[in-house]
């Protein structure tokens, strides 16, 4: 969480039992530049958790329980975590043109997550926008290229 200075109250929202959510980062003296922030970081853990409950559902189509999976997702989720570094830098600067994972081969990859997601009778609405978004990229000829090249796609 961003919070401005002189905030004390906002600050007890970083720490939740014992669990540390952070500490406080001054991102400058405009409020609205501490709002953006927020709004990033919210975005990145409600996608995150969106599809934490979607996985969840799926297993669930099938008797599975949630805590059988979650080992693996954290770690997955790890493994992901360490690469957002590289690609701010590719959103930052040029994106990566010879990319381990393009944009064609994850547009495939989301729809049949999506189509699976039907067939075991669960709602793919939480995923439907990511899977939009990588088609709009592959129609737009970024399909070879990485998934920071779908940012400015994503610019109204």
């Amino acid at each position: 969480m961003v919070i401005p200075r002189g905030e004390p109250s906002l600050r007890a929202l970083l720490n939740n039992h014992g669990h540390s959510y952070g500490k406080p980062v001054y991102v400058g003296a405009d409020p609205a530049m501490a709002q953006l922030f927020d709004l990033a970081m919210l975005s990145a853990i409600f996608g995150m958790f969106g599809g934490y409950l979607h996985g969840a559902a799926l297993l669930d189509s099938e008797n599975v329980p949630a805590g059988e999976v979650t080992p693996m997702i954290m770690a997955l989720l790890h493994a992901m975590v360490a690469l957002l570094p590289h690609i701010a830098e590719e959103i930052d600067t040029e994106p990566n043109l010879q990319p381990n994972s393009n944009n064609a081969m994850m547009a495939i990859v989301l729809q049949n997550v999506v189509d699976g997601s039907i067939e075991q009778g669960i709602d793919p609405s939480l995923l439907e926008p990511a899977r939009a978004l990588f088609k709009k990229g592959v129609s737009a000829g970024l399909g070879a290229r990485d998934i920071a090249a779908l940012v400015p796609l994503l610019r109204s």
